[in-house]
């Protein structure tokens, strides 16, 4: 009798951590989600005043150090899209860089000067805080993507766990085939006092 007790008293718990960790999965995924539909629609309401060319608000993971202590490797940043005549020296902003070595590749540096080119269009030169020198070739205005508005620090590092089959199989599978199991247990536990009060 007390091992019964002892055995449903654990199946309990169980059953408790269970639905607390579904709770808190299912309210990450719902936060998740919220965020999304709110970045859409910010971006779907951008495209509607005619900004197309980049999102009002995007995020990016930080794969080289050269903003550390700043910006630290495997933080991600999420800028906002601003009028580059808003922005300030000192302003750290994402672009795509127009230096021949790293052509295309999205930057994410600290303006330091801020100019015009011929056509008076703005231009900016941006050196990472951990670099000795400024980079190679200006920022042209088209270029910046917006500026830093946030850092979340180590998001790049849970990115590239989730990405490995062995994380999911941890994380998505195992949970779910306990939860399953438990699930089926609950069924034949009620299953059987259905029919022993039948029997009764």
């Amino acid at each position: 009798m007390m091992e019964l007790l002892s055995n449903n008293k654990l199946f309990e718990i169980f059953n408790r951590l269970k639905k607390t960790v579904l709770n808190i999965f299912l309210d990450v995924i719902l936060v998740l989600l919220f965020c999304v539909a709110i970045l859409m629609f910010f971006n779907l309401v951008s495209l509607k005043m005619g900004n197309a060319r980049y999102p009002l608000f995007g995020a990016y993971v930080i794969v080289s150090p050269s903003m550390v202590p700043t910006i630290n490797v495997d933080d991600a940043v999420v800028i906002k899209r601003v009028d580059v005549s808003e922005l300030t020296e000192g302003d750290i902003i994402t672009f795509s860089s127009s230096d021949s070595r790293y052509l295309g590749y999205t930057i994410t540096h600290r303006i330091v000067e801020i100019g015009n080119d011929y056509s008076g269009n703005f231009i900016f030169r941006t050196k990472g805080d951990s670099n000795d020198s400024i980079d190679g070739a200006p920022v042209l205005a088209d270029n910046v993507y917006g500026k830093v508005i946030y850092v979340i620090p180590y998001l790049g590092k849970i990115q590239r766990l989730l990405t490995r089959p062995l994380v999911w199989i941890l994380l998505i599978i195992v949970p779910s085939v306990l939860f399953l199991i438990s699930d089926i247990i609950s069924i034949r536990k009620k299953s059987k006092k259905v029919i022993m009060k039948v029997n009764s």
